[in-house]
């Protein structure tokens, strides 16, 4: 199979294993979000060493590991604290809506960067935030802890966006399972340390089971996935999952649910279905190397 299409069957399978993920149920003695995504990190980064021991310092140097786990942490961890902070006054789908504006700002930061490349792009990531935000309700808190939590969430749209370039450039020079260790173990030390310092560590034996359940394996999968295409697909089409995800899940909602269709849905599912696709397919020049596939 031609490489671009293994890479876009792979965008297509993360997209759809996270929105269908309501679909299996939660379980009632799942450990905290942050602590349970620690475990599954550190059984992802554990996994991949025992592939990837052999020559592992030898390949990274100081520099590079440290560069890597840093922006991981900055990608992944610190995102997680941030979003699990806001939750108590901002829904999940106001957080899902928010997190559509992160194509606009992996635009900006590719626009402002030394490549100049992603300007094209700003303006079809604008429409699809705006897309998202008529069909997807938000909720502003209006207390001032509300508003705190609002401007952590988004430090974490911010961070996730510029981050994505980041690991992108820092990834084409590291072997995939290399970055499996790295990018797995730093995140799940990042957040085992936030949930001891935080007061939130419930680990227990008898907790565990959870994490040998389908929802974490799922949850696996999307790992080693997610970080598969961090280093094979370009930061503004990755960041396209933002826009997908959502579409697919209100598609699922109009199957399951079958509500009356509303001039404002019809507007929005437009502009996001228009936008995802421009950021996803529009023809990239050949002078703008951070988003070659080739």
């Amino acid at each position: 199979m031609h490489r671009k299409q293994t890479v876009w069957i792979g965008f297509l399978l993360l997209c759809l294993l996270r929105a269908t993920a309501w679909i299996i149920p939660s379980n009632p003695d799942s450990l905290p979000a942050a602590e349970q995504q620690a475990l599954l990190y550190g059984i992802a980064g554990i996994g991949a060493f025992l592939f990837a021991r052999r020559g592992l310092t030898h390949r990274l140097g100081t520099s590079a590991w440290a560069s890597l786990s840093i922006t991981s942490v900055g990608l992944l961890g610190l995102p997680v604290v941030l979003i699990g902070w806001a939750q108590g006054s901002i829904t999940e789908t106001g957080i899902s809506a928010l997190f559509a504006a992160v194509p606009a700002v992996v635009a900006i930061g590719m626009a402002t960067g030394t490549e100049g490349a992603g300007r094209k792009f700003l303006t079809p990531a604008l429409v699809a935030f705006g897309g998202a935000l008529l069909l997807l309700p938000v909720d502003l808190p209006g207390s001032l802890s509300g508003d705190l939590k609002l401007a952590g969430l988004i430090l974490a749209i911010l961070l996730v966006g510029i981050c994505s370039v980041r690991m992108f450039r820092l990834l084409q020079s590291v072997a995939y399972l290399d970055a499996v260790v790295i990018i797995g173990l730093s995140n799940a030390v990042f957040l085992m340390i936030y949930c001891i310092t935080n007061g939130s560590f419930l680990w227990r034996w008898n907790q565990l089971a959870p994490i040998t359940s389908i929802a974490s394996s799922i949850d696996l999968i999307e790992i080693a996935l997610l970080v598969w295409l961090l280093r094979e697909l370009p930061p503004i089409r990755l960041s396209a999952r933002y826009l997908v995800i959502p579409l697919l899940t209100v598609i699922e909602g109009y199957i399951v649910l079958q509500p009356q269709i509303t001039a404002r849905l019809t507007v929005g599912t437009t502009l996001l279905t228009a936008s995802a696709a421009w950021i996803l397919f529009a023809r990239i020049e050949e002078n703008e190397p951070v988003l070659s596939l080739s």
